[in-house]
């Protein structure tokens, strides 16, 4: 199974309707003959919103779809392959900066967005087994600057801001028949909130043209299906979008007829992840892909629960905005004080810059033990892709039980201790508290499984090292050195004793 060697750089190209397009084309006159491009042409014609598009077609026509730069370059095969890896770090880090926020909030504001960071996990479970079915490797990297992210990646404590941030990057399309109507006339504030809270312009939509462009990619060809998996797909817009020379950009660009095959042998399969789902009410969404019909269809369905143009009732917008609402009117505050990208010891030059630093020595050692539950916890996800076709399922719901002994013993448990303690040794209850830092760890080969258990377990090996080293620490309580011994004994014999039993040979 293989993966792109270098990534594409991509430029976006404006999406109008038939009428839109003549139209630009007969108002537009450029000074002089080819002085303007189609692209530039359109962009003068097109009216200046307010904000983020609201709706799929303002997105497509102000934003467009994704197409390489050197398009004659690569296959639709290839680009399809890349678009999904960048998917796959857009699911990671929305999930990571979800849970954040959850961990350092009240009720009812931690419980939900919990829940909707566990759905983005069942979102990365699911480009994962888009991957595999495409012939590619597994991939769980992040790469916190990726140009389709809805906004700059921050780790911040939950506040409206931080609210109004995950409400306009989960918009979906203001025309969608599901669209809650009780939130119409509050968009124009979530916006504003959310520029604020992210110094940046929010790129409503950015994510759902990712999405929008890797359907395409996996449609047959440029004419409608008679079920379009996704209702009102666009498909003549596309297929008839020229260049400034007359010739049609995304006509006939789609993956071959074998592309996507059956690899459900080795897919996530939702019914083994329930653990990490309970009590969503069902609402973790883990599709098998087995041709391309229900790669369509998975895309569908993960883009409309979040991200993309359709909505679901109930979806991430929805709940992101309820809570919003909430905290509106709230008389007690909905976190507690917590820094924002917290690092120690040798992090990177960019964490240093942007974030805020833990010094206390007993809370270096629990971000230390979190940052090590993150990274068994990745390594575990992607050892269970890697197990062997004959591996018998009891196998298959021990690893996947391992990982999510990661996240409840480790992860859950080391953010119960950071956010008791101050960054610094000499802070006061005054002191802002402390979060995990989600570390980016070491890249996770994915091309073998026996390499894979032997870096678990020695990843494993390390925290438990770590662990042990807590009651030397200065500062440390009763109370903390048995939490860390507890998180020890989870992750051994607990984890590693799972990860253990399974025989790849």
């Amino acid at each position: 199974m293989r993966q792109p060697r270098s990534r594409m750089q991509y430029r976006w190209i404006p999406v109008l309707r038939s009428d839109d397009r003549a139209s630009a084309l007969q108002e537009t006159r450029p000074k002089a003959a080819g002085s303007a491009s189609l692209h530039d042409m359109l962009q003068l014609r097109l009216p200046r919103l307010q904000g983020a598009p609201l709706s799929m077609d303002e997105a497509l026509a102000t934003i467009g779809l994704p197409h390489p730069i050197d398009a004659p370059q690569w296959t639709p095969e290839a680009e399809l392959a890349d678009l999904l890896l960048r998917a796959a770090e857009i699911e990671h880090s929305l999930l990571l900066q979800y849970l954040y926020a959850a961990y350092t909030a009240s009720d009812p504001y931690r419980g939900a967005a919990t829940t909707i960071a566990v759905e983005e996990m069942g979102h990365l479970l699911t480009v994962q087994n888009l991957l595999l079915a495409c012939g590619q490797r597994v991939y769980l990297g992040r790469d916190d600057a990726n140009q389709f992210q809805p906004f700059p990646f921050q780790l911040e404590p939950m506040s409206r801001g931080t609210l109004a941030k995950f409400t306009a990057a989960e918009m979906p399309d203001v025309n969608s028949p599901n669209f809650p109507d009780q939130f119409r006339g509050d968009l124009e504030s979530i916006r504003g909130e959310a520029n604020a809270a992210a110094k940046a312009d929010v790129a409503a939509h950015r994510v759902g043209l990712l999405y929008a462009k890797i359907y395409w990619l996996l449609r047959p060809d440029d004419a409608r299906m008679d079920n379009e998996p996704w209702p009102g797909f666009p498909v003549e817009q596309i297929a008839t979008t020229r260049d400034a020379n007359g010739h049609l950009i995304f006509a006939g660009r789609h993956v071959s007829t074998n592309f996507v095959s059956d690899q459900s042998a080795n897919e996530a399969v939702k019914s083994r992840w329930h653990g990490v789902g309970s009590g969503t009410g069902g609402s973790v969404i883990v599709d098998q892909v087995t041709d391309r019909l229900s790669a369509l269809k998975t895309i569908t369905e993960i883009s409309a629960q979040g991200e993309g143009f359709a909505a679901t009732p109930n979806g991430h917008f929805e709940r992101f905005a309820e809570l919003w609402k909430q905290a509106q009117v709230a008389s007690d505050p909905i976190a507690q004080p917590t820094i924002s990208n917290p690092w120690y010891g040798s992090a990177n030059v960019q964490s240093k810059s942007k974030g805020s630093e833990i010094s206390n020595p007993v809370a270096v050692k629990f971000a230390q033990l979190a940052d090590a539950a993150y990274e068994t916890c990745l390594l575990i996800i992607a050892f269970s892709f890697l197990l062997p076709a004959t591996a018998p399922e009891t196998d298959r719901q021990r690893v996947v039980g391992a990982a999510v002994k990661c996240m409840t013993d480790g992860l859950k448990s080391c953010s119960v201790a950071l956010s008791a303690l101050p960054r610094t040794q000499n802070g006061d209850d005054a002191d802002d508290r402390c979060g995990i830092p989600f570390s980016i760890p070491s890249p996770i080969d994915t091309t073998s499984a026996d390499a894979l258990q032997f870096r678990i377990r020695a990843v494993i090996a390390s925290l438990v090292a770590t662990a042990a080293t807590i009651d030397a620490a200065s500062g440390a309580s009763l109370g903390q050195i048995n939490r860390a011994k507890a998180i020890s004994k989870a992750f051994n014999p607990g984890v590693l004793g799972a990860i253990n039993t399974i025989a790849l040979a």
